[in-house]
């Protein structure tokens, strides 16, 4: 599964769902910049992860201690939080996804960033509580993923929040077809793999992030398992497998190749 991290300052984010945005302050209107980011759907652990790295900036450490002034600590807390939507509440390509986030220690805030599907944010907000409006098309479907991320400083010590949600983007119209990209996966003993689910509409492409529709068939299940939570399968054994997946009705078959790596022999 391809994964495309950018660093924003401190930051790392994976940019997760789909849509077209406006962004409210205060309850205003004015327009922010936005950065358009191609990303594939990640599953919430993935996102977890994310949350539990932390790294400090090299360079600014080194900029921190050649200036004189002591190396910048870096921790994580909780002051930024999505307090909507909830997690699980469903949507339709088309609606409106009114985002609330409110900030404590807002005075302490220097980066900030949000981000829904290929749509991302960075401007700051302008009072501790905001409200971020995005139009959901019909690009990415299923579980989608609110990411929210700052930066805070107070002196010399560092402190990074996150926060995400998880919703459903159920899609318009009748199916037409859908794939499983490669259809050939190669992969190495004890990896874990996610093919690129596409599912294919009227009038949308659409990527299907995580989702309980799949039925999944897996020929010798003794060379490879499949987590239903996030639609990936781990490499367990060596040999070349088929593996059935439906999906709304349409059923598509995807091969798992697990090659043995031979190490050459020594002289």
């Amino acid at each position: 599964m391809k994964k495309i991290v950018i660093y924003i300052l401190l930051i790392p984010i994976i940019f997760l769902s789909g849509c077209s945005l406006k962004a409210t302050n205060n309850r205003s209107t004015p327009p922010l910049s936005s950065t358009k980011s191609n990303v594939d759907n990640q599953s919430k652990d993935e996102v977890n992860r994310l949350n539990d790295k932390v790294d400090v900036s090299k360079n600014e450490q080194a900029s921190l201690q050649s200036a004189g002034q002591p190396a910048l600590t870096q921790n994580i807390s909780n002051d930024i939080k999505i307090e909507a939507p909830l997690d699980g509440t469903e949507f339709n390509v088309g609606d409106s996804l009114n985002i609330k986030i409110h900030i404590d220690n807002f005075e302490k805030l220097e980066t900030f960033m949000i981000s829904f599907g290929g749509d991302t944010i960075f401007e700051k907000p302008s009072s501790p509580d905001s409200e971020y409006r995005f139009i959901i098309n019909g690009e990415y479907i299923e579980n989608q993923y609110i990411v929210v991320a700052g930066n805070f400083r107070d002196g010399a010590r560092g402190f990074r929040s996150t926060d995400n949600k998880v919703i459903k983007v159920n899609p318009v119209g009748e199916i037409m077809d859908f794939n499983i990209r490669p259809e050939l996966i190669m992969m190495e003993k004890g990896k874990i793999e996610r093919p690129d689910y596409e599912a294919i509409f009227p009038t949308a492409i659409a990527s299907i992030g995580a989702t309980n529709l799949f039925k999944v068939s897996i020929k010798d299940p003794s060379l490879l398992s499949y987590d239903e939570k996030t639609n990936s399968f781990t490499a367990l054994n060596y040999g070349i497998t088929a593996v059935n997946i439906s999906y709304r009705g349409i059923m598509k078959y995807v091969f798992f190749e697990i090659p043995e790596l031979k190490t050459p022999p020594t002289d």
